[in-house]
């Protein structure tokens, strides 16, 4: 359905901030921060868990590296 668009150190990283903005989201800031951090932060591991950022697609960017094809003997 989608398509791999992020690189691992792309994914490692939104993935290790949405771990620390969830917390911080949902048991330090209060109001409308709380929401924007726990939704940015959600936002952030599932994009780390899928390889897929939608802006990423929208605008035909990408950090994933093709791998080359395996040479055959």
């Amino acid at each position: 359905m989608f398509h791999r668009n992020m690189g691992t150190l792309d994914r490692a990283i939104r993935a290790a901030v949405g771990v620390v903005l969830i917390p911080l989201g949902l048991f330090v800031l209060n109001g409308t921060w709380a929401v924007v951090a726990t939704v940015i932060g959600i936002a952030g591991v599932m994009q780390g868990i899928t390889g897929f950022c939608l802006l990423y697609a929208l605008f035909g960017f990408s950090t994933l590296k093709l791998e080359a094809p395996a040479l055959s003997p």
